[in-house]
């Protein structure tokens, strides 16, 4: 999953305000040197995204209605 830092802390901002979460902190402390971050999911972590991948199409949003995430 890749994170448009900027949409990512305006979204934060504006949903969890009181928290101040800071994405460029968390990127600092978890990507030092410009490196990306891997990390290997769990079957809970795993079963989310195969069920958004997996919508019913009754149900499901168009690909242009989405926000660009990446």
């Amino acid at each position: 999953m890749l994170l448009e830092m900027e949409t990512a802390q305006k979204t934060l901002h504006k949903d969890f305000g009181q928290a101040d979460i800071s994405v460029a902190k968390i990127k600092d402390t978890l990507c030092k040197n410009e490196r990306s971050l891997l990390i290997k999911s769990k079957r809970e972590i795993d079963h989310i995204f195969s069920e958004l991948y997996n919508v019913d199409e009754r149900i499901r949003m168009k690909k242009t209605l989405l926000p660009r995430l990446a």
